[in-house]
């Protein structure tokens, strides 16, 4: 994972991950993994994290970070509700996201371009509404999406070798802060 990419994903403030995707289409299982694995290593739900790296700029001196994990899998807009509620700073998504990498490959996609890239549409409501209506009650909102390049979607249970060694970095970094 490179470094851009890890200050983008850095939690500021209260920040909600959400993981989604569906475990029954092969590497579009990515974000429920991810999020199972922070739930289980207890890096969710109220978590606080010292400050960290305030000299790249990541957080002010003494800030702390909380953030909270929801493994939304296929369903995103049933946790809309808490996602608006928890009003939090930042909202980092991680989904597998077809952007025309290399099996595993990471990349930050804005929010404003989704149509451009093809989301794995195993997703009951497009993403792109969805940010829609969370950014209208929380307008100064800071949306991050983590895309990672699936290889295979076919209905089968179980990352391809390349994903899940994607998801062992993104689980790696957040169990690192």
């Amino acid at each position: 994972m490179d470094e851009e990419i890890k200050k983008e994903i850095t939690p500021e403030g209260e920040t909600v991950i959400v993981c989604i995707g569906s475990e029954l289409r092969g590497d579009d299982g990515l974000g429920p993994y991810v999020g199972a694995r922070l739930k289980a290593m207890g890096q969710a739900e109220g978590i606080r994290h010292k400050a960290m790296d305030q000299a790249q700029g990541l957080r002010r001196e003494g800030e702390e970070s909380k953030f909270e994990v929801i493994n939304a899998f296929s369903v995103i807009e049933n946790y809309l509700d808490k996602i608006i509620s928890s009003k939090p700073r930042k909202l980092i998504i991680v989904d597998a996201a077809f952007f025309g990498g290399k099996p595993g490959e990471m990349k930050i996609l804005p929010p404003d371009k989704l149509s451009s890239y093809k989301i794995v549409s195993t997703h009951s409501f497009p993403l792109e509404v969805l940010l829609g209506i969370i950014k209208e009650d929380l307008p100064d909102l800071k949306i991050v999406i983590l895309g990672v390049q699936p290889e295979n979607i076919d209905y089968k249970e179980g990352l391809s070798p390349d994903a899940k060694a994607s998801a062992g970095e993104i689980i790696a970094f957040f169990n690192s802060l």
